[in-house]
């Protein structure tokens, strides 16, 4: 969601993308396969845009439309391994691209403004955080951004081996016995340095581990750390850990043979819904606690008028919820034009509170009440 917050962010800073907005959204299947499948459904979607953009606005020209969307869509193959769906929006200036780590339904709008529901409904509660892969002998790291996994690429002078980052501070491999003399006797005990010399190149190596990641990974994003590493090697991590960011109950314990998309995802599934339950649950809180604080707006008008006005911390959405209507350029709400009629004007308080900085949640209705959606306002309000 950080990609979708800051392309609305530019484009209100900016104010040069003004639509019309042509949204296609499409499940992908990750079998490589079927790329003819994808292909076909991408054209059919595509011919289902140019219908609606013709009807709606038939001053505007399309081909320059088409011709971005077409480029999109010859590369609609990439990330097939984990993405489960893609959603492309062009504007009258750029193209939007977002893959989705949730399946979506096909699906093309056109309208005024970025049309972005299925996306907050794929995305928002997908969890952001990041993966510490170690051993005694060297480590990687992954991102997870909306459920989506990386390798995140460590620069040059990361520490990413112990031989690397200990260099000949490394005192372990060479067998060694401690000798006592009692008299004219000598008695050699079964001493095994090699075990504590390397249980010390553990120790050593797991210190620079910590810090690098503290310092250049976790003070920069501010992002949950997720150890992933076997028993042993996480106890020992965890007793010279000073990142604040380091999950203290969540661990990835089965450490893949190989890492790929599919190990990875297999890996990280139970970490992702563990997250999204979190990540739900908190919505509640949220809302009695804005009630407390009589920072919470139950009546629609009221929402909308606090979202126009910059006003909306949290906007909340019961799925499957509809508004005729739309929010100008201006910020004027229309509910009379043709377009206007056919638009949800709920997609568009969605984009006025992110391009405000705000978040959008999409819930069960049954936590509104009935109500189509609420606001949450922001503390100096």
């Amino acid at each position: 969601m950080t990609a979708l917050r800051d392309d609305l962010q530019r484009i209100v800073a900016e104010d040069k993308d003004h639509g019309p907005f042509v949204s296609i959204f499409m499940p992908l299947d990750p079998d490589a396969d079927s790329m003819k499948d994808n292909t076909a459904q991408f054209n059919d979607l595509l011919a289902q845009a140019k219908k609606q953009f013709d009807d709606l606005f038939p001053t505007k020209e399309w081909n320059a439309y088409d011709q971005r969307l077409r480029m999109i869509g010859e590369h609609i193959t990439m990330d097939y391994a984990q993405s489960r769906g893609l959603a492309i929006i062009a504007g009258d200036k750029d193209v939007y691209q977002y893959y989705l780590a949730t399946h979506v339904d096909p699906l093309a709008v056109v309208s005024n403004n970025l049309y972005i529901l299925p996306i907050i409904d794929a995305t928002e509660f997908q969890p952001n955080y990041n993966i510490l892969q170690i051993d005694r002998d060297s480590f990687r790291m992954f991102n997870v951004e909306d459920g989506l996994i990386s390798e995140k690429p460590m620069p040059t002078g990361a520490p990413v081996s112990a031989k690397k980052a200990l260099g000949d501070e490394v005192i372990g491999g060479d067998e060694k016995i401690r000798m006592h003399e009692h008299g004219r006797y000598s008695e050699y005990r079964g001493y095994d340095v090699k075990d504590e010399s390397e249980q010390a190149d553990e120790r050593n190596y797991f210190e620079v581990v910590d810090e690098y990641v503290t310092k250049h990974v976790s003070l920069r994003d501010h992002l949950p750390v997720v150890l992933m590493a076997v028993s042993e090697d996480e106890g020992e991590f965890r007793k010279i850990s000073h990142n604040p960011y380091l999950s203290k109950d969540l661990v990835i314990s089965k450490v893949p043979p190989i890492f790929n998309h599919k190990t990875l995802e297999d890996a990280t599934d139970k970490i992702n819904q563990e997250m999204i339950k979190i990540a739900q649950s908190d919505i509640a809180d949220q809302i009695d606690t804005a009630k407390s604080a009589k920072k919470f707006v139950g009546e629609t008008q009221d929402v909308i008028n606090a979202t126009i006005e910059g006003r909306v911390a949290t906007l909340i959405i019961a799925k499957g919820a509809k508004l005729a209507g739309s929010i100008a350029i201006n910020a004027t709400v229309d509910t009379t034009s043709a377009t206007a009629k056919q638009n949800n004007l709920l997609n568009d308080l969605a984009a006025t509170t992110m391009s405000y900085g705000g978040r959008v949640y999409i819930v069960d209705p049954a936590q509104l009440d009935g109500q189509p959606v609420i606001a949450l306002l922001k503390g100096n309000h």
